[in-house]
């Protein structure tokens, strides 16, 4: 939990701001509703694919945020 924290501490700082976290978690739970909801098996591939998509790459992309803020922040 602690880690988690940690992450949207950084990534509430300038470089990623507030708006743009919530709307990546929003979207990111839209898209697991979605997969859920919908099953793997009754989902069109169509549907699927982008929701996959999104599940999978939003912690690559937040870690990368992540990355990037840490790498401006040093010094």
């Amino acid at each position: 939990m602690r880690i988690i924290y940690l992450m949207i501490v950084y990534l509430t700082g300038s470089y990623m701001n507030r708006t743009e976290f919530f709307l990546t978690l929003i979207t990111f739970l839209l898209a697991s509703i979605v997969f859920v909801i919908g099953g793997m098996n009754n989902t069109p591939s169509i549907i699927l694919i982008p929701v996959l998509i999104i599940i999978y790459g939003t912690p690559f992309y937040l870690f990368a945020e992540l990355i990037n803020f840490i790498g401006q922040n040093t010094d």
